[in-house]
């Protein structure tokens, strides 16, 4: 709806935009995209998106997640802030979810079905008390201290859930399903991975660059415009104002250059990259298969961690060769060969 019609009508009303328009550039930089890649998250436009809305949203968030990507990527973003985890099935939840509201730690609860216990209702509308000395939260039927830095999560790995609308009005429910599109866009990553490391590399070192020369940039525009602001008297008069617009203009400069470099670049990356596209393309569609086959009998269960396994067991036993065309033959081959016996036999 953004990207159709929004886009659309601002263009038509003649309103500056940036192209190309991407709602995440607005939301995320490429620095922390790639960290949550290297957590876990894949690197696909819509993970990237469900990843803005679990991080950046007001409510907490409850995540649809039958292929447990989302659950890998929260446990290991937040290991290092000690985060805790629980279900409802756990006798004890309250009480480790009342430690983690109070000392701000992170907690999630994981395995949630359809049944979401009204007992924490408070916590999820965040229903905190009190002033900002001491904030209160009730929690059943006591009241805990509630820190800021704590966050919820909620997880689960039911492909459909219904939750009522009411369920809707208090979390943030985020649909962590993978998309064909979505899959696709994650084999191209595991490929390149495994045929052109140096690439992949590469890729990822100019995206930190990128990212810290437009850090830059925006500390000499503050830096400058803090400069004017408490400038008094003749400008002119001002020597280290001077200096500065003089230190400031040589530097962007330099900036911007790099900045074309490296979206040339990226361009030049991004289009060897989609050469080994059919084959993450045959991939996914195979996965879709494998998933389908489970309306034919409920005994066809496959996850999506073990055709991964699958998808690079054939990436390693496919023959090898110099041109792309009959590598990615050999590579869609031994793939479609591999998950059928994975299937079918």
């Amino acid at each position: 709806m953004v990207y159709e019609v929004w886009r659309k009508d601002v263009l038509e009303r003649g309103i500056p935009l940036s192209q190309p328009f991407r709602l995440e550039s607005l939301l995320t930089d490429e620095v922390e995209i790639s960290r949550w890649g290297s957590e876990g998250l894949p690197p696909d436009e819509l993970s990237v998106q469900n990843g803005i809305l679990t991080t950046r949203a007001s409510r907490f968030p409850m995540c649809i997640d039958p292929q447990q990507q989302a659950l890998n990527w929260i446990k290991k973003k937040e290991e290092r802030n000690n985060l805790k985890i629980s279900s409802f099935n756990d006798p004890d939840f309250l009480k480790q979810l009342e430690m983690a509201i109070k000392y701000g730690f992170p907690f999630l609860f994981q395995d949630v079905d359809e049944y979401i216990d009204p007992v924490i209702d408070n916590v999820l509308e965040k229903n905190v008390k009190g002033a900002e000395g001491r904030q209160v939260i009730v929690l059943g039927d006591k009241e805990v201290d509630y820190d800021p830095n704590f966050k919820l999560y909620l997880n689960t790995k039911l492909a459909n859930p219904k939750y009522s609308p009411a369920v809707f009005g208090k979390a943030m429910v985020i649909n962590y399903t993978v998309t064909l599109k979505g899959l696709e866009d994650q084999l191209l990553s595991v490929i390149v991975g495994f045929e052109r490391k140096e690439l992949e590399e590469q890729r990822e070192r100019l995206i930190q660059e990128t990212s810290e020369n437009k850090r830059l940039l925006k500390d000499l525009e503050d830096s400058l415009l803090r400069e004017l602001a408490t400038s008094t008297g003749n400008m002119l008069d001002n020597v280290e104002l001077v200096h500065t617009l003089e230190e400031t203009k040589s530097k962007a400069s330099e900036v911007f250059e790099k900045l074309k470099m490296a979206e040339n670049t990226s361009v030049d990356i991004d289009r060897l990259r989609d050469g080994y596209r059919p084959a993450a393309k045959r991939g996914a569609i195979l996965f879709f298969v494998l998933a389908e086959m489970a309306l034919v009998n409920s005994m066809y269960q496959y996850s999506l961690a073990s055709f991964l396994e699958v998808f690079d067991y054939s990436l390693r036993k496919s023959l090898p060769d110099s041109i792309l065309p009959k590598r990615l033959k050999n590579i869609m081959n031994t793939l479609t060969l591999n998950v059928y016996n994975y299937g079918c036999t």
